[in-house]
């Protein structure tokens, strides 16, 4: 049997980056775990953050409808549980461009209050950092 998957046309693209393409746009400063330091700033041009934010946009989009099964194509919400970093951002953005609700979750609440957020919001899918992937699976019970 053949599955065909239509992938989500992607959002309209912002001025901004026709503009200023190749412009420096999102930097971070990354941690050499060796030396226990940050180093300089590394940065990604305007036009790869939008490459990025429509790739992992499409990606959600995929896993919500094809994966989960999820008919609801926009409006649906989207945790994410991460300390500032450039991919917060990034799946900030793709909640704002594929038209979702980002739903923050943050450690000072307690395991408590994001297992009550998640389940108040009906969150399916939660973005994180490796390091919250453990707690996630200790603390939060998911919705059926």
């Amino acid at each position: 049997m053949l599955t065909l998957l239509m992938l989500q046309p992607l959002p309209r693209q912002c001025p901004a980056v026709t503009k200023y393409a190749n412009q420096d746009f999102l930097g971070h400063r990354p941690y050499n775990t060796v030396a226990q330091t940050y180093g300089g700033y590394s940065w990604e041009t305007f036009a790869q953050i939008n490459q990025r934010v429509n790739a992992f946009g499409s990606g959600i989009m995929h896993l919500n409808e094809v994966i989960l099964g999820n008919q609801q194509l926009n409006r649906w919400s989207l945790g994410i549980w991460s300390h500032g970093r450039p991919e917060w951002f990034i799946s900030e953005m793709s909640c704002n461009c594929y038209n979702l609700v980002s739903v923050a979750l943050y450690d000072t609440l307690g395991p408590d209050a994001v297992e009550y957020i998640v389940n108040h919001a009906d969150i399916q899918i939660v973005v994180s950092s490796g390091k919250k992937r453990q707690e996630m699976a200790l603390h939060v019970k998911l919705m059926e």
